[in-house]
């Protein structure tokens, strides 16, 4: 007992040690090299080609760090060469994504890290890093040659069936512009236990392709007529994100049966009734971004819904179809009962340009009729009392 005992204090004694030199020697790296590590990658934004004259362009400081961290001999300063990169790499992106002009100069930095092998190193750096930082660092350094590494992530994801596991694989092939591999994971997301995925977390991995755009179009209206609404929905939302009329008449169609289920509620589940309630406010919304004329009778008619969420949504779809009918619809919607069908009849009569002064007064008429009837119903019932 007495020598386990001692052991196990020695064990902790040695680990607690090495976690100490670990953080020492990560901090004097860090304040050595951190500065000249992030200097060199702005330097690399500029180096257009790999040959040794561009090299030679770069300053002294540069190349001498360079040459440093392409030694690999000291795994702290690795380490800090792999973690700075990979963030530089991702304020880059986010520039991008802001409307900076800044794609050459992301694409010549990932041009030196692959050249350098960088995937290599993070791949050989699991147990440091984890899996996940694995799987994100691979996708931030884009490099075709990791693929044969995120096949075998994708194996593993499929016996794990866990959704952050399997998502961030997912952006991984997201990044690396693979059509393939994005279309197998994201089919793991709807494979599992879940019957319902967070849209926006698929749509973030759909917009976060960076291969031909067409291929996630073409996927998409292919997932129009699936049989899981979770794809379907996001399929929905994926063209009215992307403002794409294209698929108008397919999104009728789809509108047309919605409502049909709906009608016939008194034959479904609870549960496919509120399916097919989702499925009408989606393409409904839908409607309101991409205006499609031929919908206008079908909207209109949604609009004394019983559903509340089905007839405020309709509401904001009237914005599109400018007539006496619509005027009268917001202008009685303006009294309802339900304070988001006042709120968005409100909101849509103002978009469309309706006077406020003759909102208001209709609203008071309205309210004064309302407050009338109370009165004399109330009279009655004293004289009949």
């Amino acid at each position: 007992y007495l020598y386990l005992m001692t052991c196990v204090q020695v064990y902790s004694r040695f680990e607690i040690y090495t976690e100490r030199r670990k953080e020492f020697m990560e901090k004097e790296k860090s304040e050595e090299f951190d500065e000249q590590i992030k200097n060199a990658l702005r330097e690399l934004e500029s180096m257009t080609n790999l040959s040794r004259a561009s090299y030679r362009r770069l300053s002294g400081e540069t190349r001498t760090v360079l040459k440093e961290v392409e030694k690999k001999s000291d795994k702290y300063l690795t380490n800090l060469w792999i973690t700075d990169a990979v963030e530089h790499v991702n304020k880059l992106t986010k520039r991008i994504h802001a409307g900076e002009d800044l794609w050459q100069s992301r694409q010549n930095v990932l041009n030196y890290l692959t050249n350098a092998k960088m995937c290599k190193d993070v791949i050989r750096r699991k147990k440091i890093f984890g899996d996940i930082n694995v799987l994100v660092m691979l996708g931030v350094l884009r490099d075709s040659s990791s693929s044969d590494e995120l096949m075998r992530y994708e194996k593993k994801a499929e016996r794990l069936k866990n959704v952050y596991y399997v998502y961030y694989l997912a952006l991984a092939y997201a990044k690396c512009g693979d059509y393939d591999g994005l279309r197998r994971t994201v089919n793991l997301l709807f494979s599992g236990t879940r019957e319902i995925i967070d849209e926006r977390l698929c749509m973030y991995l759909l917009f976060m392709f960076e291969g031909e755009k067409k291929l996630i179009e073409a996927w998409q209206e292919e997932m129009l007529d699936s049989a899981n609404l979770s794809q379907v929905i996001i399929a929905i939302t994926y063209f009215r994100e992307c403002k794409n009329d294209s698929v108008a008449k397919k999104m009728f169609s789809i509108l047309e049966k919605a409502i049909e289920a709906c009608e016939n509620s008194m034959n479904c589940t609870l549960a496919q009734k509120m399916q097919n309630d989702d499925l009408t406010v989606v393409v409904l919304r839908y409607f309101e971004a991409i205006p499609y004329d031929e919908s206008g009778n079908l909207i209109i008619g949604l609009v004394d819904n019983n559903e509340d969420k089905i007839k405020s949504q309709a509401i904001k779809c009237l914005k599109n179809f400018d007539n006496l009918k619509v005027k009268d619809i917001l202008l009685k919607g303006i009294s309802s009962e339900n304070w988001y069908v006042r709120y968005n009849s409100a909101r849509t009569s103002i978009k469309m340009g309706y006077n406020k002064d003759e909102l208001r007064g209709k609203h008071v008429e309205e309210q004064e009729h309302i407050e009338e009837q109370e009165h004399i119903e109330e009279q009655e019932n004293k004289e009949e009392a």
